[in-house]
């Protein structure tokens, strides 16, 4: 596999994000899809180019704990992953009352191309992501939160493999409130609990 691919899968493909203008672009593209601002900073106004550097450079750079993988299907880019250890992220955990296994690690993940939706990519990327973590970062667990009204995305984790487990209140916010969220899990070595 080339040096920037993290997992790949048949036609999937995780490749890390470049420090490109390109990759920037698409990524300012996809965040204000109103498909994924629904669900994803709602209440934040759309993405600028600017904000797009300033918010994934230090991943792309690794100055940040968070890496970001660009989805591909046969070649084409339809969304991205970020993934990154609970541990670099101890105080929003215990924002949010939230308690994972030692050496768990979490992920976000938005398919930005609307003709992408409902085919599948989401699950794939979430399950070929989550063994990735397990074979070659060491992972106790995949952990992460999911909005609890975003049935499409549940429906996804679940056949990931994903488990869910407790009700919490996420640190995003939706009109000015702080949303519902379920906590999704797949141990290493099996699935939830």
């Amino acid at each position: 596999m080339p040096h920037d691919v993290v997992a790949a899968d048949g036609d999937l493909r995780l490749r890390l994000m470049r420090d490109s203008d390109d990759e920037y672009a698409r990524m300012v593209g996809w965040r204000n899809q109103p498909h994924v601002r629904q669900w994803w900073d709602p209440d934040d106004p759309p993405l600028t180019a600017s904000q797009a550097v300033a918010e994934y450079r230090p991943s792309v750079t690794g100055s940040a704990p968070e890496r970001i993988a660009i989805i591909e299907v046969a070649g084409v880019p339809v969304g991205f992953v970020q993934f990154y250890p609970w541990a670099a992220f101890a105080d929003e955990l215990a924002q949010m009352e939230l308690t994972v296994p030692d050496g768990c690690w979490s992920l976000d993940i938005a398919i930005g191309d609307p003709a992408s939706i409902d085919r599948g990519i989401g699950a794939r990327t979430v399950r070929l992501l989550c063994d990735h973590l397990f074979a070659h970062e060491g992972a106790s667990a995949v952990a992460f939160g999911v909005d609890r009204d975003n049935a499409r995305a549940r429906r996804a984790y679940l056949k990931a493999g994903m488990t869910p487990t407790i009700e919490y209140r996420d640190l995003d916010r939706r009109a000015g409130e702080r949303i519902w969220a379920v906590l999704m899990l797949r141990l290493a070595g099996g699935s939830g609990l």
